[in-house]
């Protein structure tokens, strides 16, 4: 069996990796018109900062959840077996719970944002036939040049 060392430190070089390329994205993307769950978070969970740290969220988001992670793996190798699967079950049940809840009030705003654009479009699109439909027609008078007459 590996021990705790053998396993951590791979563990939290791949959570690094991944942690800095998606804060790169997410930074690089933070100054776009793109909505990102990133910003919705931010926004979201802002409040919840203390003062020294509102102007520097990235950072913050980026920290606390290598903190998690260190702490979560430490405590939980020092687990027998039986205890990890307990905890294993109820973390999933938490975040499926709070991540599904997030994510369905995050792309409900969405979903509502697409229709009230598509509706207003459509409305605006009815609103040009029904001008058009009740402008005066202009009758033309067709003219028959010679080479037309038979």
């Amino acid at each position: 069996s590996a021990s705790w060392s053998e396993m951590f430190v791979p563990s939290l070089g791949l959570y690094s990796a991944w942690g800095s390329w998606y804060f790169f994205v997410m930074h690089a993307y933070r100054n776009s018109e793109m909505v990102s769950l990133y910003k919705q978070m931010v926004a979201t969970y802002r409040h919840m900062m203390p003062a020294w740290a509102y102007p520097y969220p990235g950072p913050c988001f980026a920290v606390l959840h290598i903190c998690f992670f260190i702490v979560g793996s430490t405590w939980g190798t020092l687990m027998s077996k039986e205890l990890q699967a307990f905890f294993f079950c109820l973390t999933l049940i938490i975040v499926f719970k709070n991540g599904a809840g997030y994510y369905i009030d995050y792309f409900w705003k969405v979903f509502e944002i697409n229709q009230t654009l598509y509706l207003e479009d459509d409305e605006d699109i009815a609103e040009k036939r029904e001008k058009k439909r009740k402008a005066p027609r202009e009758k033309k008078e067709r003219v028959i040049k010679p080479n037309e007459a038979g």
